[in-house]
């Protein structure tokens, strides 16, 4: 054989390994610098999120802090005055309203006259939730609100308390937005039933006391540069930081259980959007409160990083290019003296000296040497059996075929199918329904093997599994109907909180079958073959959903204390009369 026979002429350059190799180690450059650019990024935004939320954190407590303190005042004087006042309640009884009106204006003095200098009003009720109107000065203003108007807003707030309500602490907090003539205004509202002698009995109530606070800029916004914030309420964001345009998607986030952390982009910046349902009586109306966090700081950081990361790409891509050239060559050198190698050994020829080395190349070159003298050897015998036998016989002599065969044995066969699966699956993508598939088969072998079975094989959506071959444990077939009802169970418990609940049903059958490694000369399998088997298919055919349905034979092995019901015999395909088939509920 020539030397121009030994060596094989140059691949195409896509095709040859110093190309292959380049563009591996630039791939793997490639991936793992974009790799660490969305690792950073990933951190940077998820740090940034959490340390958002920590001051989201923070400024609730604040604001809560600060909300308490403000209402503190109010709970106080709206219940004292409702409850214990009883001038004013005397008037209300009477139906003076004006006198009724200056009297609680006396008690709620303090909340009237805030330091804060918001804004207060209260508001009187009769028994009938009929507002009555005050006089101009003892009440408080609402922005120049008409007073029905404000009678039709407060009138839901009035609140009953339940029969077994303590007075001392009852009282009805809500929000409510005023159509002021400039804007609308919102109100922190607290209402109060009024009760004389403070004993809930129907003939003892008088009337309602409503108590409202206006909620200015002092309390909607923060002083933060980048942070906007509000309270959002009746369809309304009330702040003076963020316009009035952003009320139908701050409504969308707030009234949404599914979206977290929201993003939202106001004024060419992405913010994070944060809610927190302020508390408010049942049946009041309620409020959120809104804070809007700017992203640009992120955003800046992650743009520079991702330039830096574009710069370290170009220079190890250089860097990498020069390696893999150096690299590549002296491999692809080695390499191809290694074909011309095998060429021979292809040829006949085992007589061959590889290239050397101390490297995994040189470790290859061995293993061929050795693999030469192998087949040289394996040649001189395949030689001499051929003078002494037929050639068939000898071939199948060297290749070691082994002869196929079985045994009768005693074995419960038991087949598990998901019922419905057509439907179940129709619609889903094929991955999806693999993973599925997988998910639920996994689940079911490993039950098979903690009750001594052994998966034979899987049909589509069907498993079959022994109890008895290749190995038997005394108690098989009962193991064979435990397995079956604890596949049941831990298929409902699966099926708990998943879009696609699966159904099941199992037939057993058990008896003597033809057990071994049956199949051809290039596969084979153990497995069983017999009419029990047949027997156990066409039972698990019969199933419902959640049903183990067995023969006579495994009824009649089962402890006593098992539970089962017996079913009407069936016909069963290949079988001349019916079958009487039991379903079992417990075993013990």
């Amino acid at each position: 054989m020539s030397n121009a026979d030994a060596t094989l002429s140059r691949p195409p350059l896509w095709n040859r390994f110093s190309f292959r190799l380049t563009v591996a180690i630039l791939g793997i450059v490639a991936v793992v610098t974009l790799g660490l650019l969305t690792l950073v990024q990933a951190h940077f935004n998820a740090a940034y999120r959490e340390f958002v939320t920590d001051r989201f954190n923070d400024q609730i407590k604040a604001f809560e802090k600060q909300f308490n303190l403000r209402r503190g005042t109010l709970e106080q004087d709206i219940i004292s005055a409702s409850q214990y006042a009883v001038r004013p309640q005397a008037a209300m009884m009477a139906g003076t309203t004006d006198r009724a009106y200056l009297d609680f204006s006396v008690e709620l003095e303090s909340s009237l006259r805030s330091e804060s200098g918001a804004q207060a009003f209260f508001r009187l009720f009769n028994a009938d939730g009929v507002m009555q109107l005050p006089p101009e000065m003892n009440a408080g203003s609402v922005n120049g609100v008409p007073e029905q108007t404000v009678a039709e807003l407060l009138a839901p707030c009035l609140i009953m308390p339940p029969p077994d309500a303590d007075l001392d602490h009852f009282f009805s907090l809500g929000y409510v937005s005023f159509p002021t003539p400039d804007e609308p205004c919102l109100y922190e509202i607290f209402v109060a039933p009024i009760y004389l002698g403070g004993e809930i009995i129907d003939s003892n109530l008088v009337g309602w006391i409503a108590l409202g606070q206006h909620l200015d800029s002092a309390v909607l916004d923060t002083d933060s540069a980048t942070i906007e914030s509000g309270i959002f309420a009746d369809g309304h964001l009330f702040s003076s930081s963020i316009p009035n345009s952003a009320d139908p998607d701050i409504e969308r986030i707030v009234q949404s259980v599914s979206i977290k952390q929201p993003e939202y982009r106001l004024g060419g910046v992405n913010y994070l959007v944060f809610q927190y349902k302020l508390e408010s009586t049942a049946g009041m109306p309620r409020a959120w409160r809104v804070q809007l966090y700017s992203l640009a700081a992120l955003e800046a950081l992650v743009e520079s990083i991702r330039q830096l990361a574009l710069w370290f790409l170009a220079a190890a891509l250089l860097f990498g290019l020069a390696l893999s050239y150096f690299v590549s060559q002296s491999f692809a050198s080695r390499i191809e003296k290694l074909v011309g190698v095998m060429r021979q050994i292809g040829h006949g020829e085992f007589n061959v000296t590889p290239p050397p080395g101390k490297d995994e190349l040189g470790q290859l070159s061995t293993a061929i040497k050795s693999a030469a003298s192998e087949l040289a050897q394996k040649e001189k015998i395949h030689q001499a059996l051929n003078m002494v036998t037929d050639p068939a016989v000898a071939k199948e002599m060297l290749e070691g075929k082994i002869e196929l065969g079985g045994e009768m044995r005693e074995v419960a066969t038991l087949f598990c199918d998901i019922r419905g699966f057509t439907p179940l699956t129709d619609g889903m993508d094929p991955r999806d329904v693999v993973d599925l598939v997988n998910a639920h088969m996994r689940v079911m072998a490993d039950l098979a093997q903690d009750h001594n079975g052994v998966v034979d094989k899987y049909v589509g959506d069907e498993i079959m599994v022994l109890f008895g071959a290749p190995h038997a444990y005394g108690d098989d077939w009962v193991n064979a109907v435990r397995c079956g009802l604890a596949m049941c169970r831990m298929r409902l418990e699966l099926n708990e909180g998943i879009d696609r609940p699966i159904n099941i049903g199992i037939g057993i059958g058990a008896g003597d079958v033809v057990a071994g490694y049956m199949g051809s000369e290039r596969r084979r399998n153990y497995t069983v073959l017999g009419d029990r088997v047949n027997l156990a298919a066409r039972l698990c055919s019969k199933a419902g959903p959640g049903e183990v349905i067995i023969d006579q034979a495994i009824r009649n092995r089962l402890p006593e204390t098992a539970v089962v019901e017996k079913i009407d015999s069936v016909q069963l395909k290949g079988f001349k009369d019916p079958v009487p088939v039991f379903k079992v509920i417990s075993v013990d």
